[in-house]
């Protein structure tokens, strides 16, 4: 639907031209005279009407634009009379109201008409404004004695009373009553016909006695009666002081009027500057207008002027105040007549007052009446600079010296943030105490050191829900203060199955499929999945000692396993799927297989498969590897163990583990990435120490894919029985998931090799990661990836002092290592994903701090609560889920 603009054309003298052809115009006009001189304002809405809405309700006023059932769909409002071209923009289509309305200057509307229109299309449509209700401005608008309500303001006779009455000649008036004006005489003058409408016409003359000179001198109706004074000269018709002369002529007066403007003195004390006008002395009334509001000026008998103070006011220095009014000066002064109009008086000593300033503080008289300050709200350190406009302490320049009241601390400055800040002198505080200001209970600032602290939250939380962790100090109990926590964004950890338990074994939240397993036979790897219509055994023995599942070929007389579990992987840019297996006695139509499928089963992926040749016997390892990005695209992925047990294996599985890294934290640090090329011979080499022995390296074989490699036994010629070689690790700073790869080819070895992590610090240790001896049925060179989950190893990181080892011999064969890589994660910033609240009690004598997951999607929040400086402190890590 098209909206229209309306153009607006006032007539009836009002504007001549608007509009063009073709136009939606709006035509007003006003119904006579009076209403085009009294109008001064316009206003027109075009009112989209409701059930019931009518013009009338909008003419009785019973009703206004903008009420329930009458829309405004436009309007506009201008001065009158317009000057230039009025646009009503957005009109129609439709039914529509169209309701004017004039007021006049007191905003009062004396003037409406209404029509109702079908808008939308090229019009012509013309309001007639019409008086509202039944007053009809009269006498212009101009409000005079004569009981109508001249102005329809719904007074009648109201305002000045030398407007409402002009003045007759000689005459004031002193009241309009009932319609009616009432004057009175000036002193001199009289009303001798009773018509005011020649005001006072007589004037006495002559010091109001009767001459024979054919004037009422005595102004008492009667000219030159039979005992008027007969004229014996001219001088007698000249008038004392007065505005008459003439001339004698048998003994009468001939009479004539002084110039106007001739000096007289017409009798009167309150009078000054008389002068004759038309044969009468005139005076201006003496003005005795001391220019004070609160006084009564008149002027008195003898001339002398008199100014009394009105009730209800005090004059204080020439200065008028109402009675109760204060001071300008001082809010304690106020003007109290009933103790004096002339001076103030005092409010009591301590009144509360108000200066009108916030950065004051607080305000309360003195003895003196003076308005006095105390407790300026920015008086505290560092928060010295007081805002007036937002009524608000702001921070003093970092660096400004400060006393943060407390005696273990010196230098104490300003930190820029409204913070006091000192550095602890060291040596102020008892062994087992730390210098903590900002939490300490005396002035002495010094805090007793907890024995440690404890964190204790929920492994997994509701997305929709805020996550309680409590907090507990065990010694120092109080300084609760102290504590501080932060959240942080982790990897994921979406599976951390441990299978074996005390009493057994568990598969926890992965599952015994009873059907959908191989009834082809053959090798397991490379990955087939057969027709997958075989029943599964679903269930497994458990082997205490190597704490895993076991299976074997008499578990289920032959039959297959199939361990699955469903995942919601969406969410995640990364993911990395470990387990722990081992495996011995291999047939070559044994092994295990990884698949992922969507959950509703249309496609299978192959994620690993350990082959018979894959392990040594009875050698347990934590396998790794990348999950493909199609994983995240699908609404569930279910992961399955596919397995075959051959007539002599056994297969051990004793954990899973599934890593995700999430868009905000998807950065791994690379930790050691090295290619052993250009070594041969070296001491050391890309931060490994080769322990006094030159290494050996083949840097003229391209095998698997990278060239060369780092020899343990007797290959092309060369020869390397015993190595052992390690390199220091620098781990501060990272944690988990971190793993550790490398590419193994062996060309049938009589030997074996292991991998371990140690430190020479700290109560030395040493611990295998992995330890593998090639299995004997393995007869052609072979290369793999090995990649071994080390997360579980949490006691690494952190740390600067751990070492990567290692060792191998060979009696026969060989084995090249090579592209030795170590990846460690580490903690993002959780800005928009967490928040975290104070530490606070928990209401039951205990203390707690809450975490919320504001962007509610899964993710992993580490938390961490130290004390004081740092020196206790303890972290736990919080899994959000759907």
């Amino acid at each position: 639907m098209r909206k229209h603009t309306s153009k607006i054309l006032l007539l009836a003298g009002m504007l001549t031209a608007c509009g063009g052809s073709g136009s939606f115009r709006l035509e007003l006009t006003l119904p006579d005279a009076t209403a085009r001189k009294l109008t001064t304002q316009l206003r027109v809405a075009v009112v989209e009407p409701g059930a019931g809405a009518t013009c009338e309700q909008l003419l009785s006023l019973a009703v206004r634009p903008g009420d329930e059932g009458y829309l405004v769909e436009s309007e506009v409002s201008f001065a009158y009379p317009v000057q230039q071209e009025v646009l009503l923009d957005d009109v129609g289509p439709g039914q529509r109201l169209f309701y004017a309305e004039g007021q006049n200057r007191y905003g009062v509307v004396i003037l409406n008409g209404c029509l109702s229109v079908q808008a939308g299309g090229p019009a012509v449509v013309s309001i007639a404004l019409e008086w509202l209700g039944t007053c009809k401005h009269t006498n212009n608008g101009v409000e005079i004695c004569d009981g109508v309500d001249n102005d329809c303001d719904d007074s009648t006779d109201e305002g000045d009373l030398e407007q409402l009455c002009p003045s007759p000649y000689g005459a004031d008036a002193v009241a309009c009553s009932e319609g009616a004006c009432e004057f009175s005489c000036r002193e001199g003058f009289h009303d001798v016909d009773q018509d005011w409408a020649n005001g006072c016409e007589c004037h006495v003359s002559r010091g109001g006695q009767e001459w024979c000179d054919g004037i009422d001198n005595d102004c008492d109706g009667v000219t030159d009666g039979a005992s008027c004074i007969n004229c014996s000269s001219d001088s007698d018709c000249v008038e004392q002081d007065g505005c008459l002369t003439g001339t004698c002529a048998g003994g009468e007066c001939q009479s004539g009027n002084l110039p106007d403007g001739t000096s007289c003195d017409d009798g009167q004390a309150c009078t000054e500057d008389d002068s004759c006008h038309a044969g009468v002395c005139f005076g201006t009334p003496k003005s005795c207008d001391d220019g004070l509001d609160c006084t009564g000026d008149s002027c008195q008998v003898d001339g002398s002027c008199s100014n009394q103070l009105l009730a209800g006011n005090c004059l204080i220095d020439g200065v008028c105040y109402l009675n109760g009014e204060r001071s300008p000066d001082s809010f304690c002064r106020r003007c109290d007549t009933s103790n004096s109009t002339s001076s103030w008086t005092l409010e009591a000593e301590g009144t509360s007052c108000d200066d009108g300033l916030w950065c004051t503080g607080t305000d309360s008289c003195d003895a003196a009446g003076e308005c006095q300050h105390a407790n300026p709200p920015c008086a505290q350190a560092c928060l010295g600079n007081c805002s007036e406009q937002t009524h608000e302490c702001l921070p003093d320049d970092a660096g400004t010296a400060c006393d943060d009241g407390f005696l273990c601390s010196d230098d104490d400055a300003c930190d820029g943030q409204g913070n006091c800040i000192g550095t602890s002198s060291g040596g102020y505080c008892a062994i087992g105490q730390e210098c903590l200001p900002w939490c300490a209970d005396d002035a002495s600032g010094c805090v007793a050191i907890p024995s440690w602290l404890e964190l204790d939250c929920p492994e997994q939380a509701p997305l929709d829900q805020p996550a309680s962790c409590s907090v507990t100090l065990h010694g120092s109990e109080g300084s609760e203060d102290c504590i501080s926590c932060s959240v942080e964004l982790v990897p994921s950890v979406l599976d951390h199955s441990d299978f074996f338990q005390p009493g057994g074994c568990d598969p926890g939240s992965w599952q015994f499929a009873d059907s959908g397993c191989r009834s082809s036979g053959g090798a397991v790897c490379p990955y087939d999945a057969g027709d997958g219509s075989a029943s599964c055994c679903a269930a497994a023995e458990c082997d205490s000692n190597r704490q895993s599942f076991w299976f074997h070929s008499s578990t289920c007389g032959g039959l297959g396993f199939r361990l699955e579990r469903l995942f919601d992987l969406r969410y995640f840019d990364s993911l990395v799927f470990c387990y722990r297996i081992s495996m011995d006695n291999l047939d070559y139509d044994g092994g295990v297989e990884v698949i992922a499928e969507p959950g509703d089963g249309s496609s299978v992926v192959g994620i690993a498969c350990d082959s018979p040749d894959a392990w040594g016997a009875d050698i347990a390892s934590v396998p790794c590897m990348d999950l493909p990005g199609i994983l995240g695209t699908w609404e569930s992925t279910r992961i399955s163990f596919w397995s075959e047990v051959g007539q002599n294996s056994n297969i051990y599985l004793g954990a899973t583990r599934l890593y995700a890294w999430p868009p905000e934290c998807a950065q791994k640090t690379t930790v050691i990435d090295t290619e052993f090329v250009g070594c041969d011979g070296a001491l050391e080499f890309d931060g490994w120490n080769f322990n006094g022995q030159p290494a050996v390296c083949l840097d003229g074989r391209s095998d698997c894919g990278l060239n060369g490699g780092l020899l343990i036994g007797s290959l092309d010629g060369r020869q390397q029985s015993d190595l052992v070689l390690y390199q220091p690790m620098n781990l501060v700073g990272l944690r988990p998931p971190a793993r550790l790869c490398w590419t193994e080819n062996f060309h049938y070895l009589d030997g074996s090799y292991r991998v371990a992590l140690s430190s020479d610090s700290g109560g030395a240790w040493w611990v295998p990661i992995f330890e593998f001896s090639p299995p004997e049925l393995v007869l052609q060179p072979t290369c793999r990836r090995i990649c071994v989950d080390i997360s579980d190893f949490s006691g690494i990181f952190g740390r600067d002092d751990v070492k990567l080892n290692i060792d191998g011999t060979a009696q026969a064969g060989a084995v090249l290592l090579n592209g030795i890589t170590l990846e460690a994660s580490s903690a993002c910033d959780a800005t928009g994903i967490f928040t975290i609240g104070p530490v606070e009690p928990d209401g039951g004598g205990g203390h707690r701090v809450e975490i919320t997951n504001v962007l509610g999607e899964p993710r992993r929040a580490l938390v961490e609560c130290r004390w004081g400086s740092g020196q206790v402190s303890f972290s736990q890590e919080i899994e959000f889920h759907h």
